[in-house]
């Protein structure tokens, strides 16, 4: 089975913009997602974002491969911190769940602000 192309076009969103919209430890996560640029299959990424305290992507097309790849990465990133990609948990933080290690926890205030 041949992957699936990634593109940026049309309503699609391009990797730079995708890593924008997430914290910068789940990069190298949206870089595996992006990286898949070879066969005939299109993909166009719509949405990226964070959603209690996983990795959320939206996309139109690709086939059972891709969708297998992003349910991977979102389960993967239930287990990364959002803010340096180190080995994290998902906790609540004043009514927002995140991921982050315990040197990127916030230690007061809004979780939305950390």
């Amino acid at each position: 089975m041949s992957e699936p192309v990634v593109t940026a076009e049309a309503a699609g969103i391009s990797r730079e913009e995708a890593k924008q919209m997430v914290g910068p430890g789940w990069g190298y996560l949206l870089d595996v997602l992006y990286a898949v640029t070879a066969g005939p299959v299109p993909v166009v990424v719509t949405t990226v974002k964070e959603k209690f305290g996983t990795l959320r992507v939206y996309y139109d097309g690709g086939d059972r491969n891709f969708m297998d790849l992003v349910d991977a990465l979102e389960n993967v990133s239930a287990h990364l911190c959002d803010q340096c990609g180190k080995q994290a948990g998902r906790r609540p933080y004043g009514g927002w769940i995140l991921t982050r290690c315990g040197d990127c926890a916030p230690k007061t205030g809004d979780a939305r602000n950390a």
